[in-house]
């Protein structure tokens, strides 16, 4: 895990993205800075301001989600286009030590940006006469262990399914999928009762906020939300944001360290590397296209349908996907991030 070649290698290949990942993290002192200005152009003009936004960290944690992204496609997918990850296994290191050098490079990459950044901000927010007035520091520090837990969960996530996935392309489309599926499919799953007449409000509240809350980009919005009307995050609320990022980075680390140490079955180059998951993939592409045609069918977009009108968009949207899905699992994408 430690390894200096290892760790080496990895900054070699992703110097760009971990250098990339400060730079946006200096998006959240600037945040401050310009929000301190703000206040304090509003204070020379003699304009009272007795409540402020605070949303300070969202909008650059979207920027370091999609730079982390890019970084764990750099770290695996791309090793398999580009037929690195051979080599990789090839030098003196067990398996499970490389993914744990790479889990840990980005762990460590996503720290120095943040701490930096978070440095950067509490000197500004000290030093300025305005926020410090207006803001606890209680609710800068709650965002900000909020958000940093996110990237992790966010980050480990997207290594896992490097190692599910057999190229570059396969992993980034497929983590951005399933990053907002939960909620995704919540969305369809209540216009299917609706159309069969069933009331989705037979399921508690509870259950159903706790499952739109294991997607992480409804974790990050409702946040963004919150902190630009000036609310603190409640309780519960914090529980159960933290909650879903930790379990995502218990399970994701666990179910990677177990395949990279025990799962030899691999087929670089192809959507998945493994055939079980094939078959699920292909029974979750035809489930959720059939419920995301049924909405237009139903006139969920446009005006009226029945539920004959479901069942018929639901079957061609499945078929289609079902047909794409087929023909793409025979191809090996050629894309590639770079020929280091």
């Amino acid at each position: 895990m430690w390894s200096k070649a290892l760790w080496y290698k990895n900054y070699k290949e992703t110097k760009p993205y971990a250098w990339g990942f400060l730079i946006v993290s200096l998006l959240v002192p600037f945040q401050f800075y310009s929000e301190e200005t703000r206040l304090a152009d509003f204070a020379d003009r003699g304009i009272l301001i007795d409540a402020v936004s605070f949303d300070f960290f969202t909008a650059a944690a979207v920027f370091q989600l999609f730079v982390l992204l890019v970084l764990a496609v750099k770290l695996m997918g791309s090793e398999r286009s580009n037929y690195h990850y051979a080599f990789s296994l090839s030098l003196p290191f067990k398996r499970e030590d490389i993914f744990q050098a790479k889990w840990m490079y980005g762990c460590t990459v996503i720290g120095i940006g943040v701490t930096i950044s978070v440095l950067i901000s509490l000197l500004i927010y000290s030093g300025g006469d305005f926020l410090k007035d207006l803001i606890p520091l209680s609710i800068i520090f709650t965002y900000m262990f909020l958000i940093v837990l996110l990237l992790l969960a966010f980050y480990s996530f997207a290594l896992m399914l490097g190692y599910l996935t057999g190229n570059a392309v396969s992993q980034f489309i497929l983590t951005g999928i399933t990053s907002i599926l939960p909620v995704g499919f919540t969305m369809l799953l209540f216009e299917f009762l609706r159309i069969h007449g069933i009331n989705a409000h037979i399921f508690d509240s509870r259950f159903i906020d706790s499952f739109t809350m294991v997607s992480l980009p409804v974790q990050l919005s409702i946040m963004s939300v919150l902190s630009r009307i000036g609310q603190q995050i409640e309780g519960n609320l914090i529980l159960v944001c933290a909650s879903a990022s930790i379990g995502y980075i218990l399970i994701t680390f666990l179910v990677t360290r177990w395949i990279s140490r025990y799962s030899k079955a691999e087929h670089n180059g192809k959507i998945l590397l493994y055939q079980p998951l094939v078959k699920i993939l292909r029974v979750g592409v035809f489930v959720c296209f059939f419920l995301f045609g049924g909405l237009f069918g139903s006139g969920y977009f446009t005006a009226g349908g029945g539920l004959l009108e479901y069942y018929i968009g639901g079957i061609v949207f499945a078929l289609l996907a079902t047909i794409i899905l087929n023909k793409l699992l025979r191809v090996k994408p050629g894309f590639k991030l770079s020929r280091n």
